[in-house]
This record gives C-alpha cells, sequence and structure tokens, in this order.
C-alpha cells in the first residue's frame, strides 16, 4: 500500500509551509520542525519517507485550530477565508488518515471521519516522556504519526510492545474505567489526541 502523502497545506494566512502566528506560541512550530531533524539524526527507519509533509499539515491543522479556537472563546464571528483554510486542512487531515491507515479509523466514512478530525488534538512527546501512565481514567485515544511509543504491561517485567507510525492504541479500554498500563515515548514523537 502507497503511503505516500502529497497534499498541501498553503492558503493559511497566506504563508503555506513554516507559517506561523506570533501570537499564538511561536516556540511550539519550532518545537515541531525541529523534531524533523532529531528524527533523522536519530536514524530511524519509518513507514512514510515523507515525514516533512506529514509535520507541515499538522502544524497548519494545529494551528488554524488555535486560532479557530481563540475566536470561539472570544465571541468573534470567523472569517470566511479562516473557513476556507479550516475545511482544507481537515479535508487534507482525514486524506492523511485514511492513507496512513489506522486501525481505528477504518470502520468510519468519510464525513464520520471529518467530524472526528475536529476534535483531534496534536501534541509532540519527547523519548521517555509518558503519554500516559497505568491508573489514569480512560477517556483518549492516540494516534502516531511520526515516532514509536512503548506500552508497557500491567506487571513488571511484562513484555513491551512497541508501536510505530500509522497505528493507534488506547482504543483499547473501555472509556471511563482505569488504565491498567503505562505508554511511554521510545523517541519523538507526534500524536494525535482524539478524546471520546
Amino acid at each position: 500500500m502507497d503511503r505516500s502523502f502529497g497534499a498541501s497545506t498553503g492558503g493559511i494566512g497566506g504563508g503555506g509551509e513554516g507559517a506561523t502566528n506570533s501570537n499564538d506560541n511561536p516556540g511550539a512550530t519550532k518545537e515541531i520542525y525541529s523534531l524533523s531533524t532529531d528524527i533523522r539524526k536519530d536514524g530511524k527507519v519509518h513507514r512514510d519517507s515523507n515525514n516533512g509533509q506529514i509535520i507541515a499539515l499538522l502544524n497548519g491543522f494545529a494551528m488554524t485550530n488555535r486560532v479557530s479556537n481563540a475566536q470561539t472563546r472570544r465571541h468573534h464571528r470567523q472569517s470566511k477565508q479562516l473557513d476556507q483554510d479550516l475545511n482544507k486542512i481537515e479535508d487534507a487531515m482525514v486524506q492523511l488518515i485514511h492513507k496512513m491507515d489506522f486501525q481505528f479509523m477504518r470502520r468510519f466514512s468519510d464525513a464520520q471521519s471529518r467530524k472526528m478530525v475536529r476534535n483531534l488534538r496534536i501534541k509532540m512527546v519527547k523519548p521517555d516522556e509518558f503519554v500516559y501512565h497505568k491508573g489514569d481514567i480512560v477517556h483518549d485515544i492516540y494516534f502516531i504519526f511520526i515516532g514509536e511509543v512503548d506500552v508497557l504491561g500491567p506487571e513488571p517485567g511484562d513484555p513491551v510492545k512497541r508501536l510505530g507510525p500509522c497505528l493507534n492504541f488506547g482504543d483499547s479500554e473501555k472509556f471511563g474505567n482505569v488504565r491498567k498500563s503505562s505508554a511511554v515515548a521510545h523517541s519523538y514523537c507526534i500524536l494525535g489526541i482524539l478524546l471520546r
């Protein structure tokens, strides 16, 4: 299966790739873009060779969501241009999720996937940083766009399950229950987090 991705993220405020809103956490863009060089230095081979395009799309998606949420909190009406950009980014995110073939998303139509994408949050996780701990309440599903995550067994000495790009985790436990295992980043990761 071809996992290449060629969607353009141009048109976000006219900036295209690398555009950032200086009023909205300028360090976040640098942090996500620096991740791509860290992954290459690490020498890891990922399923998708287009990490730069994926990072640009995820950065654009996160940025437009922050702008949209800020306008909603301030009770401002979104501009037509922002709505168009948000729709383009959401379409590209749905396309990316289908191309990466996440198991959890296979059962949903494009319209259902689009609704879920609107609630998706992007998070960067550093090596050895916990994604969740044993004992946390289950309320999220995680999608690995870039990097590797270790899911630790419930008991000390249980085997570690290493997951990589194009895989989701955290969906096997019932919503509202207590997590029976922990998940920790093995490498730098960009995760999608979907609240159930």
